[in-house]
């Protein structure tokens, strides 16, 4: 499978890009994110739900997860 190739114009990205590089619906990524059991540490800013990109990147790559950490 290629590599799917994520901007790197901004270290947030939102439920629907995170929905779109997995090829998930948007309602999919919120029901497991309500069930605990997202595979990547998300973020509420302002209300909106955010991931770091390099989490997205590393779990699309195959690696594990980072432990949290302050950022």
């Amino acid at each position: 499978m290629p590599r799917q190739v994520i901007p790197r114009t901004k270290p947030f990205m939102s439920v629907s890009e995170v929905a779109t590089v997995f090829c998930i619906s948007k309602a999919t990524v919120h029901r497991s994110l309500k069930k605990g059991d997202f595979p990547i540490r998300h973020f509420v800013i302002n209300g909106a739900t955010r991931f770091m990109r390099r989490d997205v990147q590393a779990l699309l790559y195959g690696e594990p997860p980072e432990p949290d950490q302050a950022f």
